[in-house]
């Protein structure tokens, strides 16, 4: 029996009617089943984005430095059950160049953006006044991935969001979708919930999500 993976919505596991066999590219082997989300699953994933930026856009700059090295350990504590399942749906190697050095990757980037920060910009600060620049959270960011480094640009899109107060909604390729919804998956139970969420599925779906009113970035 094939092994299904879920979407995870508002920090819980969502299933679907309907679950997409994904191949092995080079096997032709399933490896997962892959939840076929609908525009209900995407709604429901953006109401607990935008419910969990309530209280996001207040945390701590120290809270969202711990949550980008939160989800550092776990891509590193996780490695090897992500790389491997990476290299089984995508079929790139999982040495040299491949799936374990984007793993890495994934950490690396995750531990640089907790380092990062947006001061007050100083715009004017003479006789006739002092005028500051102040970057705010902008809310919901839409995250849409592709099949070549799907755990990387996940982390590109969503850490930095994170790390400025906002909440991720992310939608995988469906040539690549289990190891993101894994690694969401895993995320949440490191992070408050609703900040992150994944949902799978067709093209459609990411067309959905690019339109949708609730969307910031």
């Amino acid at each position: 029996m094939e092994l299904k993976f879920d979407m995870t919505i508002g920090g819980k596991r969502v299933d679907a009617k309907h679950y997409t066999p994904i191949r092995n590219p080079s096997t032709g082997d399933v490896v997962g089943l892959a939840a076929a989300g609908d525009v209900t699953h995407l709604d429901a994933a953006m109401a607990a984005a935008a419910g969990a930026f309530d209280t996001w856009r207040l945390s701590s700059e120290p809270a969202r430095r711990d949550a980008c090295r939160a989800i550092a350990k776990v891509c590193l504590d996780n490695a090897a059950e992500l790389a491997e399942l990476l290299t089984l749906e995508q079929g790139k190697p999982l040495k040299g160049l491949g799936s374990e050095f984007e793993l890495g990757g994934c950490a690396a980037w995750a531990n640089g953006t907790a380092d990062l920060s947006l001061p007050a910009k100083v715009l004017q600060d003479n006789e006739l006044g002092r005028i500051e620049m102040h970057r705010m959270p902008i809310g919901v960011v839409g995250s849409i991935t592709p099949w070549n480094w799907p755990l990387m640009i996940a982390i590109w899109h969503m850490v930095p969001a994170i790390r400025t107060g906002n909440t991720v909604v992310i939608k995988p390729s469906p040539f690549t979708p289990l190891s993101t919804l894994r690694l969401v998956e895993l995320i949440n139970e490191v992070l408050p919930a609703g900040v992150v969420n994944v949902i799978s599925g067709g093209d459609e779906l990411g067309a959905a999500l690019s339109r949708h009113p609730a969307v910031g970035k």
